[in-house]
């Protein structure tokens, strides 16, 4: 039995994933990394990362990300979209399907600072 989009969760109907991956970089998150000295030396977690607006932002300025999401649809797409920046196996690996509060994935538990936007 196939289910129908309507009938789906929010987060995992194709309409709700469009509409956030559609959306460009957070504005305050461009401004606050805009002119950031040596972004490949700052590990991100975006938090949360929906579509993959930010995560895919991020990655493109060189900074390292580590991208997660509890809704396999925008984990997904974040992984497709970030794999045209690096490739397909780092996407893997850098965007994780999980809850925000079980940051477990982060084996030495450190990043240099958390987007969090929207949740």
């Amino acid at each position: 039995m196939t289910t129908a989009p309507d009938d789906l969760p929010f987060w995992e109907r194709p309409e709700t994933v469009d509409r956030f991956a559609g959306r460009d970089p957070d504005h305050r998150l461009r401004e606050l990394v805009g002119e950031y000295p040596e972004p490949r030396k700052a590990r991100i977690l975006d938090l949360g990362c929906a579509g993959g607006r930010n995560t895919v932002y991020l990655a493109g300025l060189g900074f390292d990300v580590i991208a997660i999401d509890s809704s396999v649809a925008m984990v997904t797409e974040t992984r497709r979209r970030l794999a045209a920046v690096v490739s397909s196996e780092e996407a893997e690996l850098r965007v994780r399907m999980a809850r925000m509060d079980d940051l477990s994935l982060l084996l030495d538990g450190t990043v240099d600072f958390v987007v969090a936007l929207g949740i």
